[in-house]
């Protein structure tokens, strides 16, 4: 941390279980002011340096890290005065493998690149042709022809043949003889043992093509005879196989990860090289096993297996018995891995003399490591991260850096690198070398051996990408000093930049936050860190860009633009096309008065979306813009009736059988019901208008087919005549007069609900009665007449506002659950099934949040009904998840934003992942807008629409209306008079922010993120510039 008030750097040690030693200071001068602070390797010595920006003093600092935590010498660059560096960088620009500083310079209006001497751990290679396309997955390296050299092995999926790279001087290849595995075989995994006992290696390959096993067996001339097949099975598409003794007669058996099939099959050979078929073990259903391990791992001197589960995300044990056969498998699966679990191995890797497990976890980008107890068990495993993106694949475990631990390399699929852990004999391990493999590469299969007898161990490694494999061999590659500056234009006041290729023409290019005149600028580099002039995007009239970031937003390989604009109080992304140009920004509010200043990208909760944490400074808070798949609509189109007053109320249905949804309002000043036809495109027209009766003033309605015809019915709800109507609909869109039903004097029913309340296959109403401080029960015959027959309290004074119903408790019969404005309760009527109802029993959902609307509906996917209410005066929707009692959890809201006064609630899935949301309008700034749901009970804030200035929506109601596919909604704005139809179209990655207040005077100032606590979630660090302290906020692993 760079503390500007004392000229110093706090050190915060991290003691490995999120929390942190006492502040270390280090002191750099006492008059200093430090701006900004950063890490990197500027002399690769393995040890984190630090660059720290003395903006008052013109100067760049940098501190030399030790092992201990320490620091070397401090080293100073002075900057031309009245420079003001402000913002400082770690890149190559000059792409020789030199770490290079970029320097925003404030009060010159320019940048700056220093390239100083360094050195770092590297890594040269060598590649080997397989052939075009081979998708080379299995590496093997032996001496075959016993000329004491090392040879290698690789499989060639696409062409069905093993081929053999003879070594040569050095550790160098070349290529060999190929051997066939049968038309379409599709090799995937190759193995060697001696089959037979005669002292020679021989080849096991598993063909996931022919569902079979082949073995090769070796000549006396040093090759390898034809191919001879055992079937696995039917589509059971081996791809991995093993080999031990299984039964304890000194030959060499097999087993086979069949992935289609999700099941392991064992051959035992029968002494002379065949091998008879023992039989199968189910790995679990879909389990697709992908790789096996074969080591004893109880101490009982029979072999045991461990095998990869990739869609269990879970590793198998089977312990073996010594006869050939296994007991039944043995599950460990892990919540941070819930799939693709590929490549497992089997090593003591504490020292503590048992079998432990390492298992990649690809989908994850983390590998798994379970320290074994000796007895066959395993301890809850531990995840180390690799890398969002990377896909982990194959792991090898070596003391990779001779330091007598084992340590192990990983090859990640999609990072295209080779990542070093090394380990420390505990079971503890640190992510210590990333190396590229190069672009497209793709690397697979891994093994490390010392080729050529040097005492250095190389990584021989496929590459699945690019039909090569290579030799990779690490080395330190050395670093010097040059020096170049770059005006930005006329006084813009540079104030942050980044860099980044944003042209993909792998040289470094610069983007420079210039918050004086209100815009980028975008420079491309040329070769040496030469750069082009720069290019000018404007981000707004008096918006003040002041803090720029890099990233590959939307997973499009090209790196984004993302600004921090302080005045404005918002945030841009701007989309790269690839090829130098950029998309028009899309600018999302920080909230009103936040003053954002810093800005960090990562993905929080591991879904494989780039999340943004902010901070802003004005009003002590920071903010989360959480990636998601949004769904867009629209801007609303409008409907409206002359002569016509107080539209309250809106539901949806297809009235006149045309296979289109309709819409029924009604309207309260002038007492009716009006039916609008929807037509193929999602537009409406009016067809009739209805009166509801004089000074009848309807309040609410619902749809059903009240009298069995088939055709939709609605219900209106009356407050001036404390009565419901139904009009029987004739199903061409039009409907019957009404047939009324009071509901008792002074009731004033505001709202209805209906259901089968007594289990007679006939809907019954509930009727909200806000002036009696009640709820109706109406029994319907099935004809479309209806009895009053109950009325149960809801409390002197509670006011209620809305019903809902649904099974509760999962016994077969109808509950109610009702909203109380005043009380802020939900009230729960669990029902007998005969139209009777036990005593109510309350919940809060909050002080004073006076509840508006309520649904029910199963948001967490628990086979439990739960309840969302509308919190009016809270500004937020509150969730009770249901229990199998018919009780529920203690309320969790969820913000609509400041002054929303959320209003109407409806669900449904609006972005089509299978997850319900919710609907809601918002009278109180005239919106609408979506939480989605993550499937488990907590949302996600949605972006807003605009019903129109002042228009107050009142009710809602969603339904695909012109057969998209999407939910679309329709809203009724009273204060307008009208209704408007917002029509789904597409989708947007980011919504709107969540706000997390801080302190009071807090003024957050920086933020960065990073696991602390090791439980592969990121956690965000926040300093805070107002009372001199940093926070920390542990991810929970849903961003929100």
């Amino acid at each position: 941390v760079s503390n500007y008030g004392i000229g110093s750097i706090g050190l915060f040690l991290n003691q490995g279980n999120g929390t942190f030693a006492k502040q270390i200071l280090h002191l750099i001068d006492s008059q200093s002011r430090l701006q900004f602070i950063t890490v990197g390797y500027l002399n690769m010595d393995e040890y984190l340096d630090v660059v720290v920006v003395d903006s008052e003093n013109d100067r760049i600092h940098i501190l030399p890290g030790y092992n201990n935590a320490s620091f070397g010498t401090l080293t100073t660059y002075d900057s031309i005065a009245g420079s003001y560096p402000y913002f400082v960088a770690i890149v190559d620009f000059d792409k020789d493998n030199q770490s290079d500083l970029i320097v925003a310079n404030y009060g010159t209006s320019n940048i700056t690149i220093l390239c100083g001497y360094s050195s770092k751990p590297s890594v040269r290679q060598t590649t080997y042709f397989i052939g075009s396309d081979s998708r080379s997955s299995s590496v093997v390296i032996y001496d075959f022809n016993k000329d004491g050299k090392l040879d290698a092995a690789v499989n060639n999926f696409n062409d069905d043949y093993v081929l053999i790279f003879n070594g040569v001087d050095n550790g160098k290849f070349i290529r060999g003889d190929s051997y066939s595995t049968g038309n379409a075989s599709g090799p995937k995994y190759v193995r060697l043992g001696d089959l037979n006992n005669d002292n020679r290696m021989d080849m096991v390959v598993a063909n996931s093509g022919s569902d079979s096993l082949g073995t090769f067996f070796s000549n006396e001339d040093e090759t390898f005879g034809s191919m001879t097949s055992y079937s696995t099975g039917i589509s059971s598409q081996p791809r991995f196989v093993a080999l031990g003794d299984f039964n304890n007669d000194t030959y060499l058996d097999i087993v086979s990860a069949n992935a289609l099939a999700s099941e392991i099959s064992i051959f035992l050979n029968d002494g002379n090289g065949s091998f008879n078929d023992r039989g199968t073990y189910s790995t679990g259903a879909n389990s697709k096993p992908y790789s096996v391990a074969i080591r004893d791992l109880n101490n009982d001197s029979y072999l045991d297996l461990v095998v990869a589960n990739p869609d269990l995300g879970a590793v198998g044990v089977f312990l073996g018995y010594g006869n050939g056969s296994f007991g039944v498998m043995i599950q460990y699966p892990d919540d941070d891995c819930p799939g693709a679990t590929c490549m497992v191995v089997l090593a003591d890797l504490n020292r503590d003399n048992y079998l432990d497990i390492v298992v990649t976890c690809s989908s994850y980008g983390s590998v798994l490591v379970y320290l074994g107890t000796g007895n066959g068990t395993f301890r809850t495993p531990v995840t180390l991260f690799v890398g969002t993106g990377t896909t982990p694949y194959y792991v090898y475990v070596a003391d990779l850096n001779n330091d007598q631990h084992l340590d192990f390399a990983i090859t990640c699929l999609t990072g295209d690198e080779l990542v070093l852990f090394y380990g420390d004999s505990t079971g503890n391990f640190t992510l210590a070398r990333r190396y590229s493999t190069g672009s497209g590469s793709a690397p697979y299969a891994l093994i490390v051996i010392d080729l050529n007898n040097d005492k250095q161990l190389e990584y021989v490694v496929t590459y699945w990408g690019t039909g090569y494999f290579a030799v990779l061999t690490e080395y330190y590659a050395a670093e010097f000093t040059k020096q170049f500056s770059y005006n930005t234009g006329s006084a813009p006041h540079s104030y942050s930049l980044a860099a980044g290729d944003f042209n993909n023409d792998n040289q470094s290019d610069v983007v420079v936050a210039n918050s004086d005149t209100d815009n980028i600028n975008i420079l491309f580099g040329l070769n040496n860190g030469l750069f082009m002039s720069p290019l000018t995007y404007s981000i707004g009239s008096d918006s003040s860009p002041q803090y720029v970031i890099t990233g590959d937003v939307d997973k499009d390989n090209h790196l984004d633009i993302i600004t921090l604009n302080s005045k404005e109080n918002t945030m841009s992304i701007i989309m790269n096309y690839g090829n130098g140009t950029f998309s028009q920004q899309k600018k999302y509010s920080t909230g009103s008065n936040s003053f954002p200043t810093s800005i960090v990208m990562g993905d929080l909760n591991n879904d494989n979306r780039n999340d943004f944490v902010i901070t802003n400074k004005q009003d002590d808070s920071f903010g989360i813009f959480v990636g998601f798949d949004y769904t867009s609509f629209q801007n609303q189109i409008i409907y409206s009736i002359n002569n016509t007053q107080q539209i309250v109320a809106v539901t949806v249905s297809d009235f006149n059988n045309d296979k289109y949804l309709d819409i029924a309002v009604i309207y309260w000043g002038s007492w009716q019901l009006a039916i609008f036809l929807g037509h193929s495109d999602g537009n409406f027209s009016l067809l009739t208008i209805y009166s509801t009766g004089s000074n009848s003033y309807p309040s609410s309605l619902v749809v059903d087919d009240f009298n069995k015809d088939n055709h939709a019915d609605i219900a209106v709800g009356y407050a001036g005549s404390n009565a419901i109507g139904i009009f029987f609909g004739f199903g061409n869109g039009s409907f019957s007069d009404q047939v009324t039903f009071s509901t008792g004097i002074n009731a004033i029913p505001d709202s209805l609900a209906v259901g089968d309340l007594d289990n007679d296959n006939r809907t019954d109403i509930v009727s909200v009665n806000i002036n009696g401080n009640t709820i109706g029960i109406f029994i319907g015959d099935g004809l479309g007449n209806f009895t009053l027959m109950e009325i149960y309290s809801t409390g002197n004074s509670t006011q209620p506002q809305a019903a809902a119903i649904g099974d509760l408790n999962n016994d077969g019969n109808m509950d109610i659950v009702v909203c109380t404005y005043v009380t802020s309760t939900v009230n729960v009527f669990l029902g007998y099934g005969n139209g009777s109802f036990q005593t109510q029993v309350l919940h809060s959902v909050g002080d004073q949040s006076w509840p508006a609307s309520i649904i029910l509906a199963d948001f967490n996917n628990d086979s439990h009904l739960d309840v969302a209410v509308s919190n009016y005066n809270d500004n937020n929707v509150g969730i009770l998840l249901g229990l199998k009692d018919g009780t529920f959890d203690n309320v969790s809201a969820y913000s609509t934003g400041d002054g929303t006064k959320p209003s109407s609630l409806a669900v449904g899935d609006f972005n089509n992942d299978k997850v319900l949301d919710i609907a809601v309008t918002n009278a109180g700034t005239s919106t609408i807008v979506i939480l989605f749901g993550f499937g488990d009970g907590t949302f996600l804030l949605g972006t807003s629409y605009s019903t129109g200035d002042g228009s107050e929506p009142q009710s809602i109601a969603a339904g695909d209306f012109n057969r998209d596919g999407q939910l679309d909604v329709v809203v009724v704005n009273i204060n307008a008079n009208n209704f408007g139809v917002f029509l789904a179209y597409g989708r947007e990655t980011y919504a709107g922010v969540i706000k997390y207040r801080s302190a009071d005077g807090s003024q957050p100032q920086s933020i960065a993120l990073s696991d602390f606590n090791h439980d592969g979630w990121l956690d965000i660090v926040v300093t805070n510039y107002g009372i001199d302290n940093i926070g920390i906020l542990f991810g929970l692993g849903n961003a929100i």
